[in-house]
């Protein structure tokens, strides 16, 4: 009985061993890569593929749009002042020496143009426009009731507190309304430029200030009289 079982247990272990080789066999091959065509690793899903380079993320933590231009700077044009608003273009003034210098451009941009030079620790404000082919410019301060509220009414001057308007070309006061100064601030246009006397708009601010009938005295040459407080009329 002893003889039979060992001889039934060596016959066992020869027919394990072959197994256990082969076996092996088919794991060492298949821990070796690229001599199995399972060994070939699956192609990563596009959506699980990320660049390398960190992207820039806003306050929300997503990525922000690139602009297709650069951000435009307030979308102003050459010799135009920031604080132009819809329907009230400024003007930027060059200043150089007694010469103040404002954009033709900017100042035709509109049917009026805003501007200010400094005058008296402060600014003078003034109010341009073109009729006619000819340029004017008055202050910015009511004759009739002294307020710094002059806008634009379309065929007039018009004081946002009392509510008088004025001529454009003459700047006589309507329904009674006291006049502006008579007269007519000089100035030259050369090419893209206009060009006023520094010390010509700050008297002109003034006298209309002070609620004189001229905008500039009135010299009189060899016994003549002035011709109305204008200078650069023509």
């Amino acid at each position: 009985m002893i003889q039979i079982l060992t001889k039934h247990r060596r016959t066992s272990v020869r027919l394990a061993v072959p197994l256990l080789i082969t076996t092996l066999l088919m794991l060492t091959a298949a821990c070796v890569p690229g001599e199995s065509p399972d060994a070939t690793e699956p192609p990563l899903d596009p959506e699980e593929v990320t660049d390398p380079t960190p992207a820039a993320v806003n306050g929300n933590g997503e990525s922000p749009a690139i602009p297709l231009e650069p951000e435009s700077d307030g979308g102003t044009s050459p010799g135009q002042s920031l604080k132009s608003t819809p329907g009230n273009i400024w003007a930027e003034t060059l200043i150089e020496g007694n010469l103040v210098t404002i954009s033709r451009e900017v100042a035709t941009m509109e049917d009026h143009v805003h501007f200010e030079v400094p005058a008296n620790g402060g600014t003078a404000a003034f109010l341009g426009y073109f009729i006619e082919g000819r340029f004017y410019a008055q202050a910015v301060f009511c004759p009739n009731c002294g307020a710094t509220s002059i806008a634009w009414a379309e065929d007039a001057l018009s004081c946002g507190e009392c509510g008088a308007t004025f001529e454009l070309i003459s700047g006589q006061g309507r329904d009674g309304a006291l006049d502006y100064p008579s007269g007519r601030i000089s100035h030259a246009i050369v090419g893209n430029t206009i060009t006023m006397p520094l010390d010509d708009l700050i008297e002109a601010y003034s006298r209309t200030a002070s609620g004189e009938d001229t905008l500039f005295e009135i010299i009189s040459v060899g016994g003549g009289g002035g011709g109305g407080g204008c200078r650069g009329c023509g």
